[in-house]
């Protein structure tokens, strides 16, 4: 195999600073569903966005590559964004209430001595309503990332064959095509 001085050295994937980069996905995936969450709507934008998201500062960290490594990462911060998202919606639904009983911002509400309690009442409640919230947060968790993670996974599993590139314009091997056939290169021995 020949190399050529004319070509760019081929990016090389770094997938542990990808990964450091990536995670800064999770707070502002938390943040963000929580918002949306606390307002009472479940948006699969989010996850779509958390998807993107982490796509794009893996690529930043890695060097802009993603490889196989890269897309079971970005995979994985996905799917723990999306969990510690809907974790904390929850906790936020239960410091609201708490506040909104104790006359405390939800943000004191989080300390309040009986939190832990009231929280696993909240879960283990029969109301159906919560379950069926979660499912439907799930589902859509699952919609908004789907084709973001399909697409990352796509772009591995074929790699892009490198571009045939020659250093130098070949000539014609016909000599009656080449316009410059009849002319003969200077000597350099000659002086001018």
């Amino acid at each position: 195999m020949t190399y050529s001085t004319d070509l760019p050295p081929a990016p090389i994937e770094d997938a542990n600073r990808g990964t450091v980069v990536a995670l800064l996905t999770i707070p502002a995936g938390i943040i963000v569903w929580t918002l949306i969450w606390s307002i009472g709507f479940v948006a699969s934008i989010v996850t779509f966005g958390v998807a993107l998201l982490a796509t794009f500062l893996y690529r930043l960290g890695s060097g802009g590559m993603i490889g196989r490594a890269g897309a079971i990462r970005i995979t994985v911060i996905t799917l723990v964004t999306v969990v510690l998202s809907i974790i904390a919606g929850l906790v936020a639904d239960v410091a609201i209430g708490i506040g909104q009983v104790a006359g405390i911002s939800p943000i004191e509400a989080l300390s309040y001595p009986g939190f832990g309690d009231i929280f696993g009442l909240y879960l283990s409640s029969g109301d159906g309503g919560l379950y069926l919230s979660l499912g439907i947060a799930v589902l859509f968790g699952i919609l908004g990332c789907f084709s973001v993670l399909r697409n990352a996974f796509r772009a591995t599993a074929a790699p892009a064959a490198p571009p045939v590139q020659t250093p130098w314009p070949t000539l014609p091997a016909d000599p009656k095509a080449d316009p410059f056939a009849g002319e003969k290169p200077a000597d350099p021995t000659t002086p001018r």
